[in-house]
């Protein structure tokens, strides 16, 4: 059964020994949130509890993909993409 990538980030958390509270803060998340992810990866991993989740090797599980993020758009692209100018509005348009 495969892990979402916020699952393998929580793991590799798990690995490091840090507690929910911990891995919730550093992946601005609630620790509900955490709690529940740890569920999931004890049952999809068939492992007892969360000290045989830690003692997973790293590689056991395959890493999600790394993507890019998208770049906001910039100004010029903005103003470009109007025609070339700005437009004004409300009263002094």
């Amino acid at each position: 059964m495969d892990i979402s990538p916020r699952e393998a980030e929580v793991l590799d958390l798990v690995g490091d020994h840090l507690s929910n509270a911990e891995i919730a803060a550093r992946l601005f998340i609630s620790v509900r949130t955490v709690e529940s992810h740890v569920s999931s990866l004890l049952r999809k991993l068939d492992v007892p509890d969360r000290r045989a989740l830690a003692g997973r090797p790293p590689r056991a599980v395959p890493r999600p993909p790394r993507t890019r993020r998208a770049r906001p758009a910039r100004a010029a692209d903005l103003v470009r993409r109007t025609g070339g100018r700005a437009r004004r509005t409300g009263r002094d348009a």
